[in-house]
Protein backbone atom coordinates (compact mmCIF):
# COMPACT_ATOMS: atom_id res chain seq x y z
CA UNK A 1 0.00 0.00 0.00
CA UNK A 2 1.65 3.57 -0.83
CA UNK A 3 2.08 6.03 2.10
CA UNK A 4 0.88 9.32 2.18
CA UNK A 5 2.81 12.47 2.00
CA UNK A 6 1.01 15.21 3.17
CA UNK A 7 1.51 18.77 1.13
CA UNK A 8 2.71 20.83 4.01
CA UNK A 9 5.10 22.71 1.67
CA UNK A 10 2.16 23.36 -0.86
CA UNK A 11 -0.17 24.28 2.02
CA UNK A 12 2.27 26.81 3.51
CA UNK A 13 2.61 27.91 -0.15
CA UNK A 14 -1.10 28.62 -0.26
CA UNK A 15 -0.85 30.32 3.22
CA UNK A 16 1.69 32.77 2.76
CA UNK A 17 1.89 33.75 -1.01
CA UNK A 18 -2.01 33.40 -2.03
CA UNK A 19 -4.57 33.55 1.02
CA UNK A 20 -1.30 35.80 2.41
CA UNK A 21 -2.11 35.00 6.12
CA UNK A 22 0.01 37.94 7.35
CA UNK A 23 -2.36 40.14 6.58
CA UNK A 24 -4.68 38.89 9.87
CA UNK A 25 -1.85 39.63 12.63
CA UNK A 26 -3.80 42.65 13.74
CA UNK A 27 -6.60 40.83 14.50
CA UNK A 28 -7.55 39.65 18.16
CA UNK A 29 -6.09 36.01 18.74
CA UNK A 30 -3.63 36.16 15.51
CA UNK A 31 -0.70 38.38 16.75
CA UNK A 32 1.03 35.76 17.90
CA UNK A 33 1.00 33.44 14.38
CA UNK A 34 3.55 33.66 13.21
CA UNK A 35 4.87 31.33 9.60
CA UNK A 36 6.83 29.35 12.05
CA UNK A 37 3.99 28.42 14.51
CA UNK A 38 1.83 27.40 11.45
CA UNK A 39 4.68 25.49 9.79
CA UNK A 40 4.92 23.77 13.11
CA UNK A 41 1.00 22.80 13.42
CA UNK A 42 0.79 21.81 9.60
CA UNK A 43 3.91 19.39 10.47
CA UNK A 44 2.36 17.93 13.37
CA UNK A 45 -1.14 17.48 11.22
CA UNK A 46 0.87 15.80 8.60
CA UNK A 47 2.54 13.31 11.19
CA UNK A 48 -0.68 12.47 12.70
CA UNK A 49 -2.13 11.80 8.65
CA UNK A 50 0.43 9.80 7.74
CA UNK A 51 1.19 7.60 10.92
CA UNK A 52 -2.40 7.22 12.30
CA UNK A 53 -5.00 8.12 9.64
CA UNK A 54 -3.48 6.81 6.64
CA UNK A 55 -3.22 2.83 7.64
CA UNK A 56 -6.69 3.11 9.22
CA UNK A 57 -8.21 4.51 5.51
CA UNK A 58 -6.96 1.44 3.35
CA UNK A 59 -10.71 -0.75 3.37
CA UNK A 60 -12.35 2.60 3.33
CA UNK A 61 -10.42 3.85 0.20
CA UNK A 62 -11.53 0.35 -1.59
CA UNK A 63 -15.00 0.45 -0.22
CA UNK A 64 -16.11 3.26 1.65
CA UNK A 65 -18.27 3.40 4.58
CA UNK A 66 -22.34 3.64 4.01
CA UNK A 67 -24.81 6.03 5.35
CA UNK A 68 -28.24 4.77 6.14
CA UNK A 69 -31.29 5.95 6.67
CA UNK A 70 -31.77 5.48 9.85
CA UNK A 71 -28.53 7.67 10.35
CA UNK A 72 -26.32 4.36 11.27
CA UNK A 73 -23.39 3.74 9.34
CA UNK A 74 -21.70 0.45 8.37
CA UNK A 75 -17.78 0.04 7.78
CA UNK A 76 -16.13 -1.99 5.32
CA UNK A 77 -14.85 -4.95 6.04
CA UNK A 78 -11.28 -4.86 7.63
CA UNK A 79 -11.98 -1.07 9.26
CA UNK A 80 -9.86 -0.89 12.05
CA UNK A 81 -9.97 2.46 14.29
CA UNK A 82 -7.45 4.13 16.31
CA UNK A 83 -7.22 3.37 19.88
CA UNK A 84 -8.71 6.47 22.05
CA UNK A 85 -10.05 6.82 25.33
CA UNK A 86 -12.77 8.99 27.25
CA UNK A 87 -14.43 10.06 30.36
CA UNK A 88 -17.19 7.97 29.88
CA UNK A 89 -18.84 4.77 29.57
CA UNK A 90 -20.38 3.63 26.45
CA UNK A 91 -23.24 0.96 25.90
CA UNK A 92 -22.00 -0.87 22.37
CA UNK A 93 -24.61 -2.77 20.59
CA UNK A 94 -23.99 -4.64 17.42
CA UNK A 95 -26.88 -4.43 14.92
CA UNK A 96 -24.72 -6.20 11.95
CA UNK A 97 -21.24 -7.80 11.28
CA UNK A 98 -18.68 -9.22 13.44
CA UNK A 99 -15.33 -7.96 14.53
CA UNK A 100 -12.93 -7.20 17.67
CA UNK A 101 -12.62 -4.30 19.80
CA UNK A 102 -9.41 -4.15 21.77
CA UNK A 103 -10.56 -2.55 25.44
CA UNK A 104 -7.82 -1.71 27.35
CA UNK A 105 -5.23 -4.94 27.37
CA UNK A 106 -8.03 -7.05 26.56
CA UNK A 107 -9.64 -8.50 22.69
CA UNK A 108 -13.01 -8.95 22.95
CA UNK A 109 -14.72 -10.41 19.75
CA UNK A 110 -18.16 -9.56 19.03
CA UNK A 111 -20.70 -10.72 16.16
CA UNK A 112 -24.63 -9.50 15.97
CA UNK A 113 -27.13 -8.95 19.05
CA UNK A 114 -23.97 -8.93 21.22
CA UNK A 115 -23.93 -5.93 23.70
CA UNK A 116 -21.12 -4.81 25.10
CA UNK A 117 -19.54 -2.05 27.61
CA UNK A 118 -16.40 0.52 27.78
CA UNK A 119 -15.73 1.66 31.12
CA UNK A 120 -14.74 5.15 31.68
CA UNK A 121 -10.81 6.15 30.78
CA UNK A 122 -10.33 2.96 29.51
CA UNK A 123 -8.55 2.50 25.83
CA UNK A 124 -10.93 1.45 22.97
CA UNK A 125 -10.13 0.49 18.92
CA UNK A 126 -12.47 -1.35 17.17
CA UNK A 127 -11.79 -3.76 13.95
CA UNK A 128 -14.75 -4.78 11.52
CA UNK A 129 -14.20 -8.16 10.09
CA UNK A 130 -17.01 -8.00 8.03
CA UNK A 131 -19.67 -5.42 7.03
CA UNK A 132 -20.61 -4.35 10.17
CA UNK A 133 -23.03 -1.58 12.18
CA UNK A 134 -22.74 -0.64 15.81
CA UNK A 135 -25.19 1.25 18.01
CA UNK A 136 -23.76 3.01 21.04
CA UNK A 137 -25.14 5.40 23.63
CA UNK A 138 -23.19 7.28 26.89
CA UNK A 139 -23.60 9.35 29.56
CA UNK A 140 -21.70 12.10 27.52
CA UNK A 141 -24.14 14.21 27.02
CA UNK A 142 -24.47 14.59 30.77
CA UNK A 143 -20.46 14.56 31.17
CA UNK A 144 -20.70 17.89 28.73
CA UNK A 145 -23.18 19.72 30.25
CA UNK A 146 -21.21 19.49 33.39
CA UNK A 147 -17.85 19.91 31.96
CA UNK A 148 -16.27 17.34 32.96
CA UNK A 149 -16.44 15.18 29.45
CA UNK A 150 -12.74 14.72 28.67
CA UNK A 151 -11.31 12.43 25.59
CA UNK A 152 -7.57 11.45 24.81
CA UNK A 153 -7.10 11.00 20.93
CA UNK A 154 -4.53 8.62 19.08
CA UNK A 155 -0.67 9.01 19.89
CA UNK A 156 1.17 8.69 16.70
CA UNK A 157 5.13 8.32 16.47
CA UNK A 158 6.91 11.95 16.19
Amino acid sequence: MPGYKAPVDDVMFLLSDVLHIDRYNNLPGFAEVTPDLVEAVLAEAAKFSEDVLTPLNHSGDKEGCRRHDDGSVTTPAGFKGAAYRQTDSTVYCVAEGSGSSRIGEGMFPWKARDIFVVPAWCSVSHAAAEDAVLFSFSDRPAQKALGLWREQVPVYKS
